[in-house]
């Protein structure tokens, strides 16, 4: 029953000995701004999992939790965003970004 939901609402799920959506984003969130913190003014590189890049995107731009499956992630997909100090906002420049997946032929 619970996964059904989850396809439906994920925002309104919390399977048992887990974490809710907002607890996992309150989560994702600080790591980012931690790493913004200790990293400030250079690139950093984080890797995760489908469900964890779908929260922190969403945060990132602006939506709740219930936008969790209106931000599509591709296996392997890049996204990029930055951290404006000055403004406390995010700045998305690049979003499922899956090019450098596709094989040439020479």
């Amino acid at each position: 029953d619970l996964a059904a939901r989850y396809e439906f609402a994920p925002h309104l799920v919390h399977f048992p000995e887990g974490e809710s959506l907002d607890i996992a984003r309150d989560r994702y969130l600080r790591a980012v701004m931690n790493a913004a913190e200790k990293y400030a003014g250079k690139t950093v590189c984080l890797v995760a999992h489908q469900a964890v890049n779908r929260v922190l995107l969403a945060a990132v731009l602006g939506l709740g939790n219930e936008g969790y499956w209106r931000v599509e992630q591709g296996t392997c997909c890049i996204n990029v965003f930055s951290y404006n100090p000055t403004t406390f906002q995010f700045v998305v420049e690049r979003l499922n970004y899956t090019h450098h997946l596709q094989h040439t032929n020479a």
